[in-house]
């Protein structure tokens, strides 16, 4: 490893600096870090596209639970590029995926659920190390350290956070007239609101992915920084190339020293290389690596001395006393490791009321018709509307027999007027009825959606087919048939209890 190589000057620094410094080494080498995070992340998208279909939570969790077979080659990038020793091809696949599912069964099981995986994965990967040599490397590493854990829920939020923010901007794109169909895909579960919803997932576990391999290897670093003494050993470093090349200089005033032996000057020389020698040491004495002075106070154990011996009589060791002590620094054990479980439990527990909230949130509109059913207020009622997409819905512009109208138009060959006459009839009834709440404004799909949510199947199903007849005829110029006309029509007159003539 060669510290005179590291991209940034080595120094002791807090655990947020070095995360600052992780996430400015992310946004510098973010597309490098991408092309090695896709080589394996994309064919797993695609196998939950396939597997979509049929177990759509199967999709999100395998994508979510493979997140440590994506980091892996991303992780030997930056280490390579940050002791300046790049790779060339960093989209190989080959190499990406023989890193990627390297000790695959210990990443996907025991360690999966480790909010330090951003921190330990180096030790695996950049050390080699296994068993109980890891274990005992990462109780070292991650003593004093919580910084790893706080990253781990920091980038968890950022990427729920993001995939929002895609959606809601995804929304925003969409034209106003069409918002009502866009809405109606969500609410009623379609796949293809459903596949857009998981490819913005899989974007957003893009964008945040380089940025959390780039800071915890960056606080990896840092730890190490601070227990190997890395910044000293490159002084030293340095101080041992300055004092070769004086050592080079000094033999070759030796040199000539010997050639000029017997040489009245010899003693003036000796006397001027011993000077020399002397100004040096006290310039490497008087720097700020050796000059700096630092007080620091902690905590020590103060040791118990064993009682002395009097009269050639042993004391009495106490037995109840230590057995006391040791009750004691064992509750204080079980004290440590309580605090550092609720810490786990708190940072679960806030994501799973931040989830919770969300989908809260997502599902308001589906839960607002179920507080109004059981509310003890009667819900507001509003007039009905007397037109809808430029046509006259009231009663009093229909004709007293629908049918027989309908049929007399389509004996003349009028299907459009026919056909307009039986969507207005349909709307007038239902509106009457009280449970079709919708808007001037609304579109026919919106009003297509309001009937499938507040009216039985059958009703449902018949006015499904009429709106899409109605469409055709009105937007596509596409008239239906004779008998599908005559076929809504009974069908109309059975509906709404009509005797046809």
């Amino acid at each position: 490893m060669q510290l005179d190589k590291l991209q940034f000057p080595i120094a002791k620094r807090t655990p947020a600096q070095a995360c600052d410094i992780g996430f400015v080494l992310g946004k510098l080498w973010f597309w490098r870090l991408l092309k090695a995070w896709l080589p394996i992340a994309l064919p797993i998208f695609a196998l939950g596209l396939a597997l979509f279909s049929y177990y759509p939570w199967l999709s999100y969790l395998l994508l979510w639970w493979l997140k440590p077979v994506y980091e892996r080659w991303p992780l030997y990038i930056i280490s390579r590029d940050i002791f300046s020793e790049p790779i060339a091809n960093t989209s190989d696949i080959k190499q990406a995926w023989k890193t990627g599912f390297g000790q695959w069964l210990p990443n996907l099981t025991i360690r999966r659920l480790s909010f330090n995986r951003s921190f330990n994965a180096p030790v695996s990967l950049l050390e080699g190390l296994t068993g109980k040599i890891r274990t005992q490397r990462l109780n070292v590493l991650n003593r004093g350290q919580s910084y790893a854990t706080w990253l781990s829920f920091a980038c968890l939020c950022m990427e729920y956070v993001i995939f929002a923010s895609l959606t809601s901007i995804a929304f925003m794109f969409i034209p106003e007239e069409f918002q009502g169909e866009f809405e109606t895909l969500f609410i009623e579960g379609s796949n293809y609101a459903a596949w857009a919803c998981y490819a913005l997932y899989f974007c957003a576990l893009a964008l945040v992915s380089p940025f959390y391999v780039a800071a915890g290897f960056s606080l990896y670093l840092n730890r190490r920084v601070h227990l190997e003494g890395w910044d000293i050993e490159l002084v030293f470093r340095q101080l041992a190339e300055r004092a070769r090349h004086w050592l080079q200089g000094s033999a070759l005033v030796l040199c000539l020293g010997l050639s000029l032996w017997g040489s009245p000057n010899t003693a003036i020389a000796e006397t001027a290389s011993a000077q020399r020698s002397k100004e040096i040491i006290e310039e490497i004495m008087a720097s700020d690596d050796f000059g700096e002075k630092v007080e620091r106070s902690r905590w020590e154990k103060i040791e118990k001395t064993e009682p002395k011996e009097e009269d050639g009589e042993e004391a009495d060791p106490g037995e109840f006393i230590k057995t006391l002590l040791n009750l004691i620094e064992w509750f204080s054990d079980l004290w440590s490791f309580m605090g550092d479980l609720a810490l786990v439990t708190k940072i679960i527990l806030i994501a799973a009321v931040a989830a919770a909230l969300g989908w809260i949130l997502y599902r308001m509109r589906a839960w607002q018709a179920l507080i109004d059913q059981f509310s003890k207020r009667a819900p507001r009622q509003d007039a009905p509307p007397t037109t809808l997409f430029g046509m006259d819905v009231t009663r009093e512009s229909l004709p007293d027999d629908i049918s027989a109208q309908v049929n007399s138009w389509l004996e003349q060959g009028h299907y459009r007027q026919a056909l307009s006459l039986l969507y207005r009839a349909t709307i007038a009834h239902l509106l009457e009825t009280g449970k079709l709440k919708v808007l001037p404004s609304s579109t026919e799909g919106e009003c297509l959606a309001a009937v499938r949510q507040n009216f039985p199947p059958s009703m449902s199903q018949y006015f499904g087919e009429l709106t899409d007849a109605w469409i055709a005829l009105a937007y596509a110029h596409k008239p239906p048939s004779l008998d599908t006309l005559s076929a809504l029509n009974q069908q109309w007159g059975g509906l709404f209890h009509v005797e046809q003539p």
